[in-house]
């Protein structure tokens, strides 16, 4: 049993995104025009762009600005306790553990030959007392205090952190994100993990709003090296800010008949998505989304760490235009869009043959007229 599995997605990344205003004929996409979301493309000023909300940028967690409780002697915080990660939780003691700031490292027991990119302010005992085998896991355990209002509206933070070898990294007991990961089984806290690094790495990760409270929370990282003879270790929690994510790659296309459109996204945060649709507003040009149709969208994985989604709208009406968008709360929205509906392929089949009769009764009548004329003369 893996002590440590988590339900989390892993890291995410940050993209640009698009959304498009088409007309549909019939069920045929006869045209379309990129229109900004969230994240303005090169060539749009930013000016042109209304972001679906903007984040605050003031961080959690910095570099120099937080002080961390770290373990490095070897033994196992959570002792015999059936919970193994109740050493993650806010009730846990760590009063006993040393203090310090990132950034955490050594190479061979020394806080240089990591290089430049890599300093060490908090020099690591990278070895077991005595030896030269690596200390397996390294723990660290630090508060951030968040008020109701600063959760209100935000779905989600996004954090950087540089680590060698496997960093995992829990909120309030449970496990957001864990980076490095080999596959291999964690079976307890103290063991060799993850993949053999030449240097430190640095990644992203999201950890949705969700897993934080009003109040007091705990965040935790559990720092393994991969193997005993291991030359390094290193730690640097570099941030960790509120984002709204975004949307990115909306495509629209012909449903499965005339009155259905299909609609595909990718969202950088995860969540559930959907799309909603009303008709175009007169006038103000606003859209009253409580009231719009709404169709749940599915989702899955994608091969960047992004969420895929796709859904579709249905009951669209001939020669209609409709205002659309992607997304969710919890995943951000894409910036409003427009599709019309033309007229239908039977309305459209309909009056092309009335055409077509009409011309060829127009030349009959025409025909008929030369005839009797011809028979006059």
């Amino acid at each position: 049993m893996d002590l440590h599995a988590s339900g989390r997605p892993a890291a995410l990344t940050r993209a640009t995104a698009s959304t498009l205003t088409a007309s549909l004929v019939g069920a045929v996409l006869v045209a379309a025009s990129a229109t900004a979301t969230s994240a303005a493309p090169a060539d749009v000023a930013p000016a042109d762009v209304t972001p679906a909300a903007a984040a605050v940028d003031e961080s959690l967690l910095s570099t120099t600005g937080t002080t961390w409780r770290y373990l490095e002697d070897n033994t196992n915080p959570a002792g015999d306790d059936p919970d193994q990660k109740v050493w993650t939780t806010t009730a846990y003691d760590d009063a006993a553990w040393k203090t310090g700031v990132a950034p955490f490292g050594a190479k061979r027991g020394q806080p240089t030959g990591l290089g430049d990119a890599f300093p060490v302010t908090t020099l690591l005992t990278q070895y077991i007392p005595g030896t030269t085998t690596d200390v397996p896991t390294f723990f660290f355990r630090t508060d951030v205090d968040l008020t109701a209002a600063d959760l209100d509206g935000v779905p989600a933070f996004e954090g950087e952190i540089v680590h060698d070898d496997v960093a995992i990294v829990y909120v309030n007991g449970e496990e957001v994100v864990r980076l490095g990961d080999d596959g291999r089984e964690i079976t307890e806290n103290l063991q060799y993990f993850g993949n053999s690094r030449t240097d430190p790495v640095t990644s992203t990760f999201v950890v949705p709003a969700d897993a934080f409270d009003a109040g007091e929370n705990t965040i935790s990282v559990a720092l393994y090296q991969d193997a005993p003879t291991s030359s390094d270790i290193y730690l640097d929690v570099r941030s960790l800010v509120p984002t709204h994510g975004e949307v990115r790659d909306v495509a629209l296309t012909v449903g499965a008949d005339e009155t259905q459109a299909n609609v595909a996204w990718f969202s950088t945060l995860p969540g559930a998505g959907e799309v909603q649709w009303a008709r175009a507003a007169d006038g103000s040009g606003e859209v009253d989304w409580a009231g719009a149709a709404t169709s749940s969208a599915t989702s899955g994985a994608s091969a960047d760490g992004a969420t895929y989604h796709h859904a579709t709208m249905t009951g669209l009406e001939e020669s209609t235009s409709y205002t659309y968008r992607v997304g969710s709360a919890a995943t951000g929205w894409s910036e409003p869009a427009t599709l019309t509906r033309g007229p239908s392929r039977t309305s459209s089949r309909s009056s092309s043959s009335a055409t077509r009769r009409s011309a060829r009764a127009a030349t009959s009548r025409t025909t008929r007229r030369a005839g009797r004329s011809r028979s006059r003369r």
